[in-house]
Parts: C-alpha cells; structure tokens; sequence
C-alpha cells in the first residue's frame, strides 16, 4: 500500500501519527494502586520473622514476637510493660480469659493495696505467669 492508497479517517491515524514497533501508547503504563495504612501496617506485622527463643529459632509473625516480649518484659519487672500489658487486656478482653474479673487501681489506693491488686490481676490471667511462681512487686514503695 503506497501513501496515496492510504486514506486517513475513523481508528486510522496519518503514518507519522501511528506509533512505531515496539513502542507503546502509554509509556509511563497505568498508576500503582496506593496501599491503605491499614493494609501497609498489617502486611508488616503478619510478616514471619526468626526468633530465638530458649536457645532455639523459630518463626513467627512480627505481632506475635512483639506480644511475646512485651509479656516477658512485663513479668521481669519493667513497669511499663506491665501497664501496656494492661491495657492491651482491657482493650482486647476476648484475647485473655480471666475467671475474676480485673481490679483497677487507682490513685485512692495506697501503694500495697495498689500492689496487692497488680499481682492479684496477673496471677487471674491463665497462662501469662507459672502459677506456683511468686510475682515480685518491685521492692521498696514510697509513701507520698
């Protein structure tokens, strides 16, 4: 077909028009979808990771290992663990079976009663401490 054969009109572009072989009508191709914040964050927590645990590796999702040494912080002794801790029980109460129910303490409660009602919770929750274990309320306790 010489370029006098060629008529120009409907889905038939003049040939200076046309696209060349191997070149595409859309160079930059179509956008990435953005992914949600919701779905950045759980693809992140729910990917397997390796950890030691007892001198042995094992793999498990990120959330798990978090949760796993945020209990093993809280029953050392480190005080914020324990009120994270806390507070991911009252928020996720389906999560933790409890047969009585969580003492809450507050400021009206002097520092044994408030001692006394910590160790009372976390020796309610089954499966977070051994239960012949003794919880150590963290030594000497100021009067204010």
């Amino acid at each position: 077909m010489s370029n006098n054969d060629y008529s120009v009109g409907y889905k038939r572009p003049p040939r200076h028009k046309q696209f060349k072989p191997g070149q595409s009508g859309n160079p930059k191709g179509r956008p990435r979808k953005q992914k949600s914040l919701a779905t950045c964050l759980k693809e992140e927590l729910y990917r397997v990771v390796k950890v030691t645990v007892n001198g042995k590796q094992r793999q498990m999702p990120l959330i798990e290992a978090l949760v796993n040494k945020l209990v093993h912080l809280a029953v050392a002794g480190d005080a914020r663990a324990r009120r994270d801790l806390i507070g991911l029980t009252k928020c996720h109460p389906g999560a933790v079976r409890h047969q009585a129910p969580l003492r809450i303490i507050d400021e009206t409660m002097s520092p044994q009663e408030a001692a006394a009602a910590y160790a009372e919770t976390i020796r309610a929750i089954p499966g977070l401490i051994d239960s012949g274990l003794e919880v150590d309320l963290g030594g000497k306790w100021d009067e204010r």
